[in-house]
């Protein structure tokens, strides 16, 4: 014991600045860069841990770099880790900075500046800092690989504050200000006395907002060193016109809207679970509120898994496309796509969803899931235009581009109710039902379009259209001229209707068209392209009894889908396809 504190006597003791030219000539013969020092003294802490401290300590640059020193401080001091003596990466586990000015780059290829006794390493770094402790300093940080770039200046509070860790009140103030790929940001934070990195568990209290352009995020909290979150407890705001600045600031590429957008949130994470509670958003027009909880797992410990339970007021389709052109399809390259080692559970309601072409849809709830890379939604179910909608649908991003399937029915759709663009004429009342049963593969919706193979099976149900309509459709002109004498106003039923379009490879061929009046049978024969987005359909009136001024032909339709002709040619003879059977869509 005695010679314990004999040892620490001496080195607290001892002149260590008459080591100054030996250390000089060192770093010059090595970085051929100048270090200077008034002072410099070594000593242990109450941990007995070596501690070293120089006063107006000052590197000079590299020459690459800028033409500025490296360092220069009033009081530059760390403390090392006992492990750093026995070899390897060297472990700060405080440096202490007073009245400095730091210059740092990293250039694309890995140099650093701040390498003095191998300054053309880029390999790994050598020196890990466990805490800092700055006060009055300023920074400038450059890393090219990265795009970044910002100055940094840390003040002491003129009094300290509280925070959300009643231990640890508020002391400095740190103020940043730069670029990242081009994006402008600023920020200013509070924080409690020590900035914790890595390994310390020790939490530091912050509160501030980082700001880029328009867009602002706000927090306030406790965290545990920075680098690793064992520990994390914050409250988070968000709000902006284009919120993607933020994200491209933090290193993220989020394909966000270019919608106005708030959010609140409570962030919590302890070891590798987060939980993000409270959560009230509002994107545009749509609103989103809920919870989910994420456990992450590393590669060969298991699957990460996703959970969240969220609810919407409503959500307005159109108005989070923006009206921009149709993005790719997420591909297996992309890895938010394919999701990697993550799994998900995600349970939706929605009260409202506009901007679907049929018109909006209400009291939608769903269930999705993700299970090594192939997403589900099974079920989901909403009432649309006064009928219901449910089904099932899957993506499986495992393959060279992404496989879709849907199967949904729709029962009892109003067809007056349905969204028209432009507003048309009643000319068509009752319910439709459909059965959709789809299948394709493929990154774009184009290529999707052209690949798309199944079903679609249509029913009219208690429709009827008016008798003016029906004579048309017919070629009947001897009943038109009737009309126009009488009868304005009547309508008459439609006793029996079938489509059943087959699709393979993204051409539709049909296999059944018919509706039938009591006047009249149409029976009908054709093909639509979904690649080309293009229709050529037949319809031959059938007339049940005599007619005069008919027209023996039929009425061909074909054209984009967007602007298709009316035509009349020939009749088909015999049209091809089944007669007319009531369930078809069932």
């Amino acid at each position: 014991m005695g010679a314990l504190l004999l040892v620490v006597v001496f080195i607290a003791a001892f002149e260590w600045t008459w080591f100054r030219p030996l250390i000089q000539h060192h770093i010059h013969e090595r970085s051929g860069r100048h270090i200077d020092f008034d002072e410099l003294h070594i000593g242990l802490n109450r941990a007995l841990q070596p501690t070293v401290r120089l006063r107006n300590f000052a590197v000079e640059n590299a020459p690459w770099a800028a033409q500025r020193p490296l360092v220069r401080a009033a009081e530059f001091g760390f403390t090392l880790s006992w492990r750093s003596l026995r070899g390897g990466p060297v472990e700060l586990t405080r440096l202490e900075l007073v009245d400095a000015e730091l210059d740092l780059e990293r250039r694309a290829d890995g140099l650093r500046n701040w390498r003095l006794t191998t300054p053309d390493d880029r390999g790994p770094g050598k020196v890990r800092v466990l805490s800092i402790d700055a006060r009055d300093t300023r920074a400038r940080f450059v890393n090219q690989s990265l795009g970044l770039e910002f100055d940094l200046h840390a003040t002491m509070l003129a009094a300290p504050m509280p925070s959300a860790n009643a231990g640890l009140p508020l002391t400095k103030q740190v103020s940043m200000r730069g670029t990242r790929e081009g994006t402008a940001f600023e920020a200013q934070f509070s924080l409690s006395d020590v900035l914790t990195f890595f390994d310390t568990g020790q939490p530091f209290a912050l509160r501030g907002e980082l700001r880029s352009g328009a867009s602002r995020a706000r927090l306030e909290g406790t965290s545990t060193d920075l680098m690793q979150l064992p520990r994390l407890d914050l409250d988070l705001q968000l709000a902006g016109p284009r919120l993607a600045e933020l994200t491209r600031v933090l290193g993220m590429r989020l394909p966000l809207p270019p919608l106005p957008t708030t959010a609140t949130a409570r962030v919590l994470k302890e070891g590798e679970r987060w939980r993000v509670s409270q959560v009230q958003a509002r994107i545009g027009r749509s609103d989103l509120a809920g919870e989910a909880e994420f456990d992450r797992r590393r590669p060969g410990e298991g699957r990460s898994m996703l959970r969240a339970s969220l609810t919407s007021q409503r959500v307005d389709v159109g108005d989070l496309r923006g009206g921009r052109p149709a993005a790719p399809v997420p591909n297996q390259g992309d890895e938010a796509a394919r999701a990697g080692n993550l799994d998900a559970d995600l349970d939706l309601k929605i009260a409202r969803v506009e901007g679907f072409p049929l018109g909006p849809a209400t009291g939608m709830s769903g269930h999705a899931a993700l299970r090594e890379g192939r997403w589900s939604l099974d079920p989901v179910a909403f009432a649309l235009a006064g009928g219901r909608a449910a089904g099932k649908a899957t993506v499986d991003t495992t393959g060279a581009a992404p496989a879709y399937t849907l199967d949904l029915r729709l029962q009892g759709l109003q067809i007056d109710r349905l969204a028209r663009t432009p507003p048309q004429p009643k000319e068509l009342t009752g319910a439709l039902d459909l059965r959709i049963a789809m299948r394709a593969r493929g990154d774009s919706r184009e290529s999707l379009a052209g690949a798309a193979t199944g079903t679609l099976q249509a029913e009219l149900v208690g429709a009827s259209i008016p008798e003016a309509l029906e004579a048309k459709l017919a070629l009947d002109g001897g009943r038109l001229l009737r009309g126009l004498f009488g009868g304005e106003g009547e309508r008459t039923r439609i006793t029996c209707s079938a489509l059943d379009l087959r699709f393979e490879a993204g051409r539709g061929s049909v296999r059944r068209l018919a509706f039938d009046t009591p006047q009249v049978a149409f029976a009908g024969t054709g093909a639509v392209d979904l690649g080309r987005g293009t229709l050529d359909l037949v319809l031959t009136p059938r007339r049940k009894q005599s007619a005069l001024l008919a027209l023996d032909r039929a009425l061909q339709v074909s054209g984009p889908f967007g602007a298709p002709k009316l035509a009349l040619r020939a009749p088909e003879s015999a049209p091809a396809g089944e007669p007319c059977v009531p369930g078809s869509a069932q």
